[in-house]
């Protein structure tokens, strides 16, 4: 019989499920829970903006990030569930 999960997710936690279709029930395989990924982005950086000067004696301006934080923590936290479920559907386990 072919394994049926289903995966529950937002941006910080996950939860997967194995589907018993016969029994019209949901079994808990395993669940995740990413804090980083709900705190402000100013609590997941360390530093101020850099600076960067026009010229050497000009006025500095501040520089702003490629990236938002927030975002990355959001992406690391769906490899995180990806790598998991790859593994899982590649492993001969009861799962």
């Amino acid at each position: 019989m072919r394994k049926t999960w289903v995966l529950v997710a937002d941006a910080g936690r996950a939860r997967v499920y194995h589907a018993d279709p016969l029994l019209n029930v949901f079994e808990l395989v395993t669940a995740f829970d990413h804090p980083a990924s709900r705190r402000h982005a100013s609590q997941l950086v360390t530093d101020h903006r850099g600076r960067a000067h026009a010229s050497p004696t000009g006025p500095a301006s501040a520089m702003d990030g490629h990236s938002d934080p927030r975002e990355e923590a959001h992406v690391a936290f769906a490899r995180e569930v990806a790598a998991y479920l790859a593994r899982a559907a590649t492993a001969s386990s009861r799962w």
